[in-house]
């Protein structure tokens, strides 16, 4: 519906000036609601953008303490004789 009230607002700007004043009126005040509108969504989804970098960086963050986690628990059987040092480099 949005996109569709973008291309008529495009699309009459020619009509804009045949139209008279009241019509022109008009129709900078529907391009005024779609630059508003368009506006809105561009926060939206800039905040989006934003909130999806933060989680891939935790989840980075993530995946590197687990790691670790797992190659000291690995060195840690290994230290006892659970588990061979050729398993330990395969898992990693």
């Amino acid at each position: 519906m949005q996109a569709a009230r973008i291309r008529q607002a495009a699309g009459s700007t020619s009509e804009v000036q045949a139209t008279g004043d009241e019509g022109s009126d008009v129709k900078l005040a529907e391009l005024q609601s779609v630059v508003s509108w368009l506006r809105r969504e561009k926060g939206i989804v800039d905040l989006q953008l934003q909130l999806a970098s933060d989680e891939n960086a935790r989840l980075k963050r993530q995946i590197e303490y687990l790691t670790k986690s797992l190659q000291e628990t690995q060195a840690t059987l290994f230290e006892v004789g659970f588990l061979p040092r050729c398993l330990c480099r395969q898992i990693s």
